[in-house]
């Protein structure tokens, strides 16, 4: 397995991931209605290319046997009330490739590429497994939010995780 920057030709194994991670991580946490209307669309491959392309956010994959099995995304902090110079945006390991490490090779890519500033990452209230991972790695659990995520419709609660403090 190798941790390498997101290429163009990767946009829509990212997305497919996105998908596929979400419907399994929030099966418990999200309505069902919800979950099974989020498909691959060539609006969301579209989006994830310019991402990718702008190269303005830090985007990294798993790569197994020449398949992309996770992402992350991440980069400066975009929300300012916090104290913080980057924010962990969106990271995600397929299902079946979880519990091997990969998440925690792609998590300390991030952090080694940020040269272990301090960070923030929201994460979905009750998603076990990612609280869990994040207190392995020492997040820190600042506080709770209710916002819309990621239909204004759709209030969630999001719990705050800070890194490298």
């Amino acid at each position: 397995m190798i941790i390498r920057q997101a290429q163009i030709k990767d946009a829509a194994t990212i997305a497919q991931i996105n998908i596929t991670t979400w419907k399994q991580a929030y099966a418990s946490l999200l309505p069902h209605s919800f979950l099974k209307n989020r498909n691959l669309t060539d609006e969301r491959i579209q989006k994830l290319e310019q991402q990718i392309k702008a190269q303005q956010h830090i985007m990294l994959v798993a790569e197994n046997q020449n398949q992309v099995i996770g992402y992350l995304i991440g980069g400066l902090a975009r929300d300012k009330d916090f104290p913080f110079a980057y924010e962990l945006y969106a990271f995600y390991v397929l299902p079946q490739y979880q519990h091997q490490h990969i998440g925690q090779a792609l998590f300390d890519a991030f952090n080694h590429q940020i040269k272990h500033q301090p960070f923030y990452a929201y994460m979905l209230k009750g998603n076990t497994p990612a609280q869990n991972f994040y207190l392995r790695n020492k997040g820190v659990e600042l506080s709770s939010y209710e916002r819309p995520l990621p239909d204004p419709k759709l209030n969630t609660t999001e719990v705050l995780f800070a890194f490298n403090q």
